[in-house]
């Protein structure tokens, strides 16, 4: 046998063991890839929900110190809203 084709024959099962160690390599690492990410988005799913949680009791919480300070200009409004009386007439005069 020529030593040419023995030199491609022993090269060619090399060859073959190459191709299936870095298909193999490949195949396993998507699979890695994608475990990583299906973790990945359910965390961002978890903390998405987290999130909305804080920030409905956010508003909630603004929307309540909105209310209470509106009620305290109204009652400061009444405070200091001159009133109709003799007092007020006199020194008006």
């Amino acid at each position: 046998m020529p030593t040419e084709l023995f030199g491609i024959l022993t090269q060619i099962p090399i060859v073959g063991v190459f191709i299936w160690f870095v298909l193999e390599w490949s195949r396993r690492n998507q699979a890695s890839m994608d475990e990583r990410d299906g973790r990945m988005q359910a965390f961002l799913r978890e903390q998405r929900e987290h999130d909305r949680i804080i920030l409905q009791e956010l508003i909630s919480i603004l929307r309540d110190h909105d209310r209470k300070t509106d009620d305290a200009i109204t009652r400061m409004e009444e405070r200091t809203r001159p009133r109709n009386s003799r007092r007020g007439k006199e020194a008006t005069a």
